[in-house]
């Protein structure tokens, strides 16, 4: 019986997911609050981001600890629709600062789209190596 071995997409998974949860909260946040402490929409687009981002890391947890090609396939599956929606909130779902120079535009929405982008096709990998692996256990 083969010994289940970590592929490199259980390890990147859970890191791009890491890296855009704290990223967007530490790193390329959107702008900062006004001088009496009320907030831009963008404020909200970044909350949602980091949101949707520990959301992916758990299930990237998640999909590290399955044991079964099928198991692992069905949690890459669900994380598509999340990995596309974040990619849409700013901006799209959420809109940003009417100034396309502002830090939101320029830093966040970039680096959010970017982190994923690579997630979604790091996963889109992962089911189809997952499936690879469910057909050659299937033939024996």
């Amino acid at each position: 019986m083969e010994k289940n071995r970590i592929s490199p997409t259980n390890i990147i998974m859970p890191l791009l997911a890491a890296v855009l949860a704290l990223g967007t909260a530490f790193v390329f946040h959107a702008c900062p609050a006004h001088d009496d402490g009320s907030f831009m929409s963008c404020h909200w687009a970044q909350q949602t981001v980091f949101g949707l981002g520990c959301v992916m890391l758990v299930i990237s947890f998640a999909h590290l600890g399955a044991n079964s090609p099928r198991m692992k396939m069905g949690i890459s599956l669900a994380l598509l629709p999340i990995e596309i929606f974040t990619a849409l909130v700013p901006n799209i779902v959420i809109k940003l600062c009417m100034s396309n120079t502002m830090r939101c535009h320029s830093i966040m929405r970039p680096s959010v789209v970017v982190l994923s982008l690579l997630m979604l096709i790091v996963t889109c990998a992962d089911i189809f190596l997952c499936r690879k692996k469910e057909d050659a256990k299937n033939e024996n």
